[in-house]
């Protein structure tokens, strides 16, 4: 019975530690401090440049070093289905797309809080018909909106191991305040190096787009309109589990 016990105790411990050190997606907030139009010559689009306020909380046991990402954003038309209204990258990557970087943007702690004021690039790229219901939502629940996105990021955990990590979160956009909460967010693909930012968005836009919108959480202008917290209120947050399944784990776990 002692000897039967033993492996079982080191299967629960180890299964424990896993629990502990499996991955975990930062928490984010995102406020938009000065926004003016920049002309993208290389593909003749009108993008705008925000100085951003970014928040995020690492709730990690490692570091995370953040070299490069992208996300790609979404809304539904009249009939719910989700069209791209625009692409989020830093601004690195519209300046010189094809360079390897070897510093940080950021660097997360482990365990703790990280805030920078820094310049991100959006090019608005939606629809008249995904635009006016937006607007027209924006209208009917006073700029509160919950807006999905789809996301790469090139990623080194503690600073040694290259990672390129997709996202898929849910957000609550402030628009009158030009504020972005994270709402709920789970990890779509981890793999060992870092791969085309621009194939990897690709391929999780095409598995956005168009789909029929079903969101778990249904915001009303009014419940956000007076709080000027830096979070969301607890009712809405369902951010608290960002871990990725063991078996998305396992192209990390080889490394």
């Amino acid at each position: 019975m002692v000897m039967g016990a033993f492996p079982l105790a080191i299967i629960l411990a180890a299964a424990g530690l896993f629990q502990v050190f499996k991955p975990r997606l930062p928490q984010y907030t995102f406020r938009v401090k000065t926004i003016f139009p920049k002309f993208l010559s290389r593909n003749a689009n009108l993008s705008y440049q925000m100085k951003s306020q970014i928040q995020m909380h690492n709730d990690n046991f490692i570091s995370i070093h953040i070299y490069a990402l992208s996300f790609d954003l979404f809304y539904p038309d009249w009939n719910n289905r989700l069209h791209h209204v625009g692409q989020v990258t830093d601004i690195r990557q519209q300046e010189e797309p094809d360079e390897d970087f070897d510093t940080p943007l950021w660097v997360l702690p482990p365990r703790q809080n990280f805030e920078t004021i820094d310049d991100v690039i959006m090019i608005p790229t939606g629809g008249a018909q995904v635009m006016s219901s937006l607007s027209w939502d924006a209208l009917q629940k006073r700029g509160v909106l919950q807006v999905p996105l789809s996301g790469v990021i090139h990623i080194k955990a503690n600073g040694q191991i290259p990672i390129t990590m997709g996202m898929i979160c849910d957000n609550l956009l402030k628009a009158w305040k030009m504020e972005v909460h994270g709402l709920s967010c789970r990890i779509a693909s981890l793999e060992p190096g870092w791969t085309d930012l621009v194939i990897s968005g690709e391929r999780l836009k095409a598995k956005m787009e168009n789909t029929l919108w079903n969101p778990s959480i249904h915001p009303q202008g009014q419940d956000f309109v007076d709080d000027d917290t830096c979070g969301v209120p607890q009712d809405y947050v369902v951010t608290m589990e960002h871990r990725v399944e063991w078996k998305d784990a396992l192209p990390i776990l080889a490394i």
